[in-house]
């Protein structure tokens, strides 16, 4: 068995929201993180990251763990920066990678070498003006909560949301962001119910009484595939609206009640929840998009984006 470092070239996707053919957004990334598991380095436009440990048979197999580890890293590290990126209304930003672009720097028994920074990334201030306008900022973004979010990876709820959420920052229309965003919010409604007070509409010994009463009255094959159905509907039905227990869940179990960034500020209570399961159910049917619905669709999308990043960041086990 052989002990592996590698390098993969990453790139950074960059979304924008506003892009027109009179003004255009991009972002050249400096960053410099460094643990005993991996390094990423990004310099004037060119982003490597060295994973520096790899045991493994062949460069084959190699590969393969090297890519579970990318898939972590690079998430991970893109809820990082996006998190911390202020113009978020402007773009989305997300690190990706091409496997096939390894490069195999060790094949030996070294022990790996083991750096410091000051876990930071910086991002370069320039405006340039022409006839259109192009913009780059400055950002430092403060890395240190990778450890933190790392330790959550393995919570196989965490990893779902934050597929969801890697996918959003990508996604080239309004409706697939919406869609991937509000995919996590129904994961996280599921997922987290029990955990908060509910009132049942119907007690459950007269939901029994209900379903033994129409048991003589329909064919027993027939009852017998559908109590289930009836019982659970009845049993999952309360007094609290879908909007009311979902917005009990961000409040009560992520602790969350309003999402801010650049020109967003919302309080998460009913009625933003209400709006964005409406706005949810609307496109699902079908309803036609006008100009008017797209401008909302992006401004949902954004403010989704951003809860699931809040929901990331306060993850609760």
């Amino acid at each position: 068995m052989k002990q592996y470092k590698i390098r993969v070239p990453l790139y950074l996707e960059q979304k924008s929201n506003f892009n027109k053919h009179d003004f255009s957004s991009s972002e050249d990334v400096e960053f410099d993180y460094i643990n005993k598991e991996f390094s990423i380095i990004g310099d004037k436009g060119t982003y490597n990251i060295e994973i520096n440990e790899i045991f493994a048979n062949n460069r084959d197999e190699c590969s393969k763990i090297a890519e579970e580890l990318l898939v972590k890293i690079i998430k991970l590290s893109s809820l990082i920066i996006q998190s911390q990126f202020p113009n978020q209304h402007y773009t989305h930003l997300k690190l990706n990678y091409n496997i096939t672009q390894i490069s195999f720097l060790e094949e030996n028994e070294r022990e790996p070498c083991i750096l410091t920074n000051n876990d930071a990334i910086h991002i370069k201030d320039k405006i340039e003006i022409h006839d259109t306008l192009t913009m780059h900022a400055t950002y430092k973004i403060d890395f240190t909560l990778y450890d933190t979010l790392e330790k959550y990876f393995a919570d196989k709820e965490f990893k779902f949301v934050l597929d969801a959420y890697y996918r959003s920052l990508s996604a080239t229309d309004g409706v697939t962001k919406y869609f991937n965003a509000f995919s996590a919010i129904e994961f996280i409604e599921a997922s987290f119910f029990k955990k908060i007070s509910i009132n049942k509409l119907i007690p459950e010994n007269i939901i029994n009484k209900m379903t033994k009463s129409i048991e003589n009255e329909i064919e027993t094959d027939v009852f017998n595939r559908i109590k289930e159905r009836i019982k659970n509907c009845l049993l999952n039905s309360t007094k609290e609206t879908r909007a009311e227990k979902l917005c009990a869940i961000l409040n009560e179990v992520f602790e969350i009640y309003e999402i801010k960034s650049g020109v967003v500020n919302n309080n998460i209570d009913i009625s933003f929840i209400k709006k964005i399961i409406d706005l949810r159910n609307s496109l699902f049917h079908g309803k036609k998009i006008d100009e008017n619905l797209q401008d909302e669709i992006k401004c949902k999308s954004l403010e989704l984006i951003l809860l699931l990043q809040n929901i990331l960041i306060n993850w609760k086990t």
